[in-house]
């Protein structure tokens, strides 16, 4: 039996969520108090010159620049996906 569910991503403010939640999730859990800081974290690609497999342009635009993904990301937020749920 499997922890893992899946929820269909059917609009924009849940895509916004979901990612963000992704890269706040370490912190939120203690393993480090700076989500930025995670080793494991796609956060630091997003960023990089370096290659990747990551849609990082595609992401970046979406929160609206460089800038705005870390403002978006920086912002304290509850950090439920039961809250989201219709």
């Amino acid at each position: 039996m499997s922890n893992l569910k899946r929820k269909k991503i059917d609009n924009d403010s849940y895509f916004t969520r979901c990612v963000t939640y992704i890269h706040q999730n370490p912190s939120h859990h203690g393993f480090v108090k700076d989500f930025s800081k995670w080793h494991y974290s796609s956060w630091k690609a997003f960023f990089s010159e370096k290659q990747t497999l990551l849609e990082r342009e595609k992401v970046i635009e979406w929160f609206g620049g460089k800038e705005e993904m870390i403002s978006a990301h920086r912002t304290s937020i509850e950090l439920k996906f039961n809250t989201l749920e219709k």
